[in-house]
């Protein structure tokens, strides 16, 4: 089932850019529960998304980047400051209490889902032509939150460049992958480090990242992510996201409630 289910996020990522951690979190609470501790719980589910989020974002990269669809000057800016804010994020993680995390990254499920159903992509200028100086802080800011809440970043980003410069759909869930794989890698490293000297740890765990979990997600969400990434041209994108958005508001609520 865990297999399935990570093809199908795999899909969803890879056409939307996100990385899909907003989609891996509440199946790991379900699969990691019964082996963690409820203060262990979200921070072992934040660090186990990352993870999977890390294999699905590289994969998504590979083949937006041979579709044309990454803007290399937005990804560097927005990958300098996600670096930087992702690695940062695992302190913060090791440090909320449990409950405080789960609500935090519950509320965060629901603004992205808000702010995914309000944008619409633009037939207007590329990305090239509008990559300020600000998508570094903006990066720096999307790295400290995902990485925090386990969410990727491409949820945060996506909606960013759709909604405030104006990019085209495909380009910008090519540029988020792009930056994710970057985050991701960050927030592995900060996950695994800041949570290597906490107690009552499930076996084969590193730090805050279950591997076996991230592995049995992250493999077949990188090869759904290689399939979604071709899926522009055929899928209307406004439909998608606002179905996407109506999951992301369902899964928000459960997890605060």
């Amino acid at each position: 089932m865990i297999i399935l289910i990570g093809l199908f996020i795999g899909l969803l990522a890879g056409y939307l850019g996100i990385g899909g951690g907003a989609a891996y979190l509440p199946v790991l609470f379900y699969f990691l529960a019964p082996n963690c501790s409820a203060e262990l719980l979200p921070k072992l589910c934040v660090g186990t998304s990352m993870g999977a989020v890390w294999l699905t974002s590289i994969a998504g990269t590979a083949r937006h980047w041979r579709l044309g669809h990454i803007s290399k000057t937005v990804w560097a800016k927005l990958s300098a400051g996600a670096l930087v804010g992702s690695f940062a994020g695992g302190y913060i993680v090791r440090c909320l209490p449990g409950r405080i995390l789960q609500t935090i990254i519950g509320a965060v499920l629901l603004l992205a889902s808000a702010k995914m159903a309000m944008s619409r992509g633009e037939k207007g200028k590329e990305a090239e032509e509008r990559s300020p100086w600000w998508l570094v802080f903006a990066g720096l800011g999307i790295g400290l939150v995902a990485s925090t809440v386990g969410i990727g970043g491409g949820i945060l980003a996506v909606p960013l460049l759709v909604g405030f410069l104006g990019m085209r759909t495909e380009r910008a869930a090519g540029s988020s992958a792009a930056m994710t794989a970057v985050l991701a890698s960050g927030a592995m490293v900060g996950l695994m480090f800041f949570g290597g000297s906490v107690a009552s740890r499930p076996n084969g765990s590193i730090g805050f990242v279950s591997v076996k979990s991230a592995l049995l997600l992250g493999v077949p969400g990188a090869i759904g992510a290689l399939l979604g990434a071709g899926l522009h041209g055929r899928l209307k994108p406004d439909v998608f996201k606002i179905v996407f958005a109506l999951f992301l508001a369902v899964v928000g609520l459960k997890i605060i409630l």
